[in-house]
């Protein structure tokens, strides 16, 4: 139970440190978080530029969060969801519904980032 008490503590301690560094430092001008993937192989990957787009989405432009990666208009609502249903869990004792997908789905969607990380890295 310990264990459970110092994770649930880290990870609001991320976000009440890390949505104000995040909306305050332009990771265009200083990176917060380097690529691995693009590093060794100088693609970008699925997720490369979310980063960059989270912060053009706490300051409103939508546009340009959309330039630099357009994945962010569905991690926003499920990240959102996530801690909003772990706020809710730890705090209230209450629970959010789980969202079950059918497996066709996430084969999918498994489909679609890789196919959406080669077409990006076409041009």
């Amino acid at each position: 139970m310990k264990a459970k008490r110092k994770y649930n503590v880290f990870i609001i301690l991320l976000f009440i440190v890390g949505l104000p560094v995040l909306y305050f430092v332009n990771p265009s001008e200083t990176p917060l978080v380097p690529c691995i993937f693009n590093k060794i192989t100088g693609w970008k990957c699925a997720g490369c530029g979310i980063t960059r787009a989270s912060h053009q989405i706490l300051h409103g432009n939508f546009e340009a969060a959309w330039n630099f990666n357009p994945i962010i208009f569905v991690t926003v609502p499920v990240v959102s969801y996530l801690v909003f249903g772990f706020i809710l869990r730890e705090w209230f004792g209450k629970q959010l519904p789980t969202i079950r997908m059918p497996l066709w789905l996430y084969i999918a969607l498994g489909i679609t980032i890789i196919i959406f990380t080669v077409v990006r890295n076409l041009n």
